[in-house]
């Protein structure tokens, strides 16, 4: 579930969902308002991610399209919140507090999860099913730098 579910202001929320749920995993796609979150809840959201290492991703869902300065410092910023105990600021006027996660928990959150779950290496794609999702779904997007990366995508790779 992207973003934490949005649950970070309502972290006892989570703990149920993860205890009844034990496939459910989340993501930290960085919205400032989930940093806010954790920072007024720290010391159970410390425990969660702590508890639950195992199921968080580190990840971030920002497209290339603002730019690859603005994809890294993202990632940047979720690799700080969990590796520091600092307090920044983050987009939008929030501030974070790190949670300085020990090794163990922090090697679930940025590696072991993802090749536990997706492989060491990447899939190959199937172009055939990418060609007809974009062919569904481009037409309905609106215009934006999005749409025509997608579309030039489309036409250099997959015609």
């Amino acid at each position: 579930m992207a973003h934490a579910f949005f649950l970070s202001n309502n972290p006892n929320e989570m703990i149920r969902v993860f205890e009844k749920y034990p496939n459910v995993t989340i993501d930290l796609d960085p919205g400032g308002e989930m940093f806010d979150g954790f920072r007024e809840r720290y010391d159970d959201w410390y425990k969660i991610f702590r508890d639950y290492s195992d199921r968080i991703f580190y990840a971030t869902d920002a497209t290339i399209s603002g730019g690859i300065e603005y994809v890294s410092s993202l990632a940047q910023k979720v690799y700080r919140f969990l590796k520091t105990d600092d307090v920044f600021e983050v987009p939008r006027n929030h501030t974070a507090h790190g949670i300085k996660l020990e090794q163990d928990y922090l090697n679930n959150i940025l590696y072991n999860n993802s090749k536990r779950n997706m492989g060491e290496k990447p899939k190959k794609i199937n172009r055939s099913a990418l060609k007809k999702y974009i062919n569904t779904y481009l037409p309905l997007m609106p215009a934006s730098k999005n749409k025509e990366m997608m579309g030039e995508y489309y036409r250099r790779c997959l015609l």
